[in-house]
């Protein structure tokens, strides 16, 4: 038993239609949702969010310039995790007076804390102690930390 082409088309075309229909509604259901949870979030919340990252990918840079210092123990790799150590300091800085609420605060003042004791472990590693766990324990705490600002602004 043979099928006409045309009835062949017509069972290729419904699916494809369905298909079609299918992925319109579903891209219409995701814009909403994004225009929703754009209009949900508010500036100071989104300013939040960039510094949480921010603060994790300079953490994340700063431990690359030690591990790289521990491995070749170089004066030029030690003055770049100095500079970096430098840039972070400053960035934290400018960063206390963009947060807005208590909670924020609170939690860049925990940041600022780990933060020295970071860099006081990291001296340690430099001046031949090998305190390497502190260092990774307070790395870890910082960029643990982000996150919370993110969430400290509600």
């Amino acid at each position: 038993m043979k099928i006409p082409v045309a009835r062949q088309l017509a069972l290729l075309a419904a699916p494809l239609t369905f298909l079609v229909l299918l992925i319109g509604w579903l891209a219409f259901v995701s814009w909403r949702e994004i225009r929703d949870l754009r209009s949900a979030l508010t500036p100071a919340q989104l300013q939040s969010f960039r510094i949480a990252d921010q603060l994790q990918a300079r953490v994340r840079n700063l431990g690359s310039q030690l591990r790289k210092y521990e491995e070749g123990g170089s004066p030029e790799d030690w003055r770049s995790f100095e500079d970096e150590s430098r840039r972070l300091d400053a960035w934290l800085k400018t960063q206390r007076s963009a947060v807005s609420t208590p909670g924020e605060k609170a939690i860049v003042s925990e940041i600022n804390t780990v933060y020295e004791s970071y860099l006081a472990a990291a001296r340690e590693i430099a001046a031949g102690a090998t305190p390497r766990f502190e260092v990774e324990t307070a790395e870890e705490r910082l960029v643990g930390l982000a996150p919370t600002l993110a969430e400290g602004h509600q």
